[in-house]
């Protein structure tokens, strides 16, 4: 998830090594560790607010085995 919200944050980062991100000419990109951690706190809320959804998906068959079952 840290790599998504470096993405997110530095869009020109290429490649992350470790707590590192690079841009495409190799550059180090100064990482503000104070933003990278909102933006995992934010995207890990998001993760949970849709945990109802992938639970309830879990439940039920897919759309294509229902259709299957009434023809």
């Amino acid at each position: 998830m840290k790599d998504k919200a470096i993405r997110n944050i530095y869009p020109n980062t290429v490649t992350i090594r470790g707590n590192e991100a690079f841009d495409s000419s190799d550059n180090a990109i100064s990482l503000d560790d104070t933003l990278v951690q909102n933006e995992i706190d934010r995207l890990q809320a998001e993760y949970d607010a849709q945990d109802y959804a992938r639970k309830r998906d879990a439940e039920y068959p897919s759309i294509k085995d229902q259709l299957d079952k009434i023809y």
